[in-house]
């Protein structure tokens, strides 16, 4: 018994080893990075909250944005060129694709990305920017759907979580109380947040007029209201539903570009990520990576990898390597069963 025992142990340990061995020896095809952009200025202007905020600089890239994507960008080269030879060390523009969405944030974020990618190169390479109405990733385009589905989506969310809803109403009230607003909906309560979430991490002098507990407090309150939010199926299926159809067909087709990078926001990474198969806990931080990774081994088979920060989402339940036909097929099927009533 003690011999059958040892054989099997034996048999897969061989099996595990031979997975990890042909993982390691797969070689990178194809890549597609999405990218959150970098740290920005405020989205929303408060007079009454705010004055260090400047109107003209509202939701645009900052000097700490540029430097840390173009930091990531200097990552992406050594992983791309060094690591996984993908690209060749000397620059060919014809390899590479880059696309953001119409938002000077986005498109700022993909220049200093560049810079750090292809420092002698960068200003070769082509950002391109689609009109808004054309934009995939532009979720402006689906306001109008937005709001006929928001109400049914914000009483699942109260269903959901009971106490989230009435937390954000006890510090709205706070809100209102010290800053001499007004504020009553969800919405706003998020843009109020952002300004705080924002001024605490440029230091702004008016977050000193509320305590380090409640800023916090705010702070876990809108990531934990936006996830649910944007994570929700038909909020999913809204914004994300042309992207994996997109990716489907890109990943079946064959491109002369061996690598693509695509700058966007928060909100296409966790509306993308349930279609996926995966799940958030909070939402995506500045500079958020969801890569897509197509591998083909000796066979000559492919196979696709996704992570998102370093860590695997995976499509396929039995492997983070999922054959491309199979991961192709699963993306049509999710988005076929993805509807909005």
């Amino acid at each position: 018994m003690r011999r059958f025992g040892a054989i099997i142990f034996f048999i897969l340990l061989f099996s595990a080893t031979q997975f990890v061995f042909a993982g390691e020896n797969l070689k990178l095809v194809f890549a597609l990075d999405l990218v959150r952009h970098g740290d920005r200025n405020t989205n929303h202007y408060y007079p009454k909250v705010s004055k260090t905020w400047a109107k003209t600089e509202r939701g645009k890239l900052t000097p700490l944005g540029r430097k840390e994507a173009k930091s990531l960008g200097k990552k992406f080269w050594k992983y791309y060129v060094n690591e996984m030879h993908l690209l060749p060390e000397n620059f060919q523009p014809n390899l590479v694709y880059v696309r953001s969405t119409n938002f000077q944030r986005t498109k700022e974020t993909a220049r200093s990305l560049l810079k750090g990618m292809f420092p002698a190169n960068s200003d070769k390479i082509n950002i391109f920017v689609p009109l808004a109405r054309e934009d995939i990733l532009n979720t402006i385009n689906y306001r109008g759907a937005r709001n006929l589905i928001t109400k049914e989506v914000e009483e699942d969310i109260a269903n959901l979580d009971k106490g989230l809803l009435v937390a954000i109403q006890k510090q709205l009230q706070k809100i209102n109380h010290i800053f001499g607003t007004k504020l009553s909906e969800i919405y706003e309560f998020s843009k109020v947040a952002d300004v705080i979430k924002v001024s605490k991490i440029h230091k702004k002098p008016f977050v000193k007029k509320l305590s380090k507990q409640t800023i916090d407090k705010i702070i876990a309150l809108k990531s934990r209201y936006m996830t649910r939010y944007y994570m929700h199926p038909k909020m999913a299926c809204l914004y994300a539903k042309n992207f994996i159809i997109h990716l489907a067909n890109l990943l079946e087709s064959k491109q002369k570009q061996k690598y693509f990078l695509y700058v966007a926001h928060d909100s296409n990474i966790m509306t993308i990520v349930p279609l996926l198969g995966g799940a958030l806990k909070q939402s995506p931080p500045y500079l958020s990576d969801l890569r897509f990774e197509v591998l083909q081994d000796k066979n000559q088979k492919l196979f696709v990898r996704t992570s998102l920060d370093g860590k695997n989402i995976k499509l396929c339940e039995s492997s983070n390597y999922c054959p491309l036909a199979e991961y192709v097929r699963k993306l049509r099927n999710n988005v076929a069963s993805c509807e909005i009533s």
